[in-house]
């Protein structure tokens, strides 16, 4: 390291600070959810939540996530069914859908099937 010192102490002169120096502020930072804000779920992701929550095997899991929730009016459920997914559609796989349905609510439901475009 090298160092040195002036010839003459007097040619050193002090410069005169005019303007105060300010603390530099630090930026406020506030913390926002990753997550934008929840929005109400439409009908087919409350479809989809539901059938989640439904102790189904395979088979009544296949027709019920083929389905498209038509309507839902207190205990009436009215799903609609593309007609290629029609051979899913039989007594014991939608009888069990609506006892899963049934259990679920705990109360009796009514639950009809249309044909159409999903």
């Amino acid at each position: 390291m090298l160092c040195f010192r002036p010839a003459t102490l007097e040619a050193a002169t002090p410069i005169p600070v005019t303007t105060p120096i300010r603390a530099i502020e630090k930026p406020t930072i506030t913390s926002s959810p990753s997550t934008p804000p929840s929005t109400p779920a439409s009908s087919a992701s409350k479809w989809e939540l539901l059938i989640k929550q439904l102790d189904l095997n395979h088979r009544e899991r296949d027709l019920a996530s083929n389905c498209q929730l038509v309507a839902h009016n207190g205990h009436h459920f009215q799903l609609r069914l593309e007609p290629n997914f029609k051979p899913l559609l039989n007594s014991y796989i939608t009888d069990r859908l609506k006892t899963a349905l049934e259990q679920h609510f705990g109360e009796p439901i009514n639950l009809t099937f249309q044909f159409g475009h999903t």
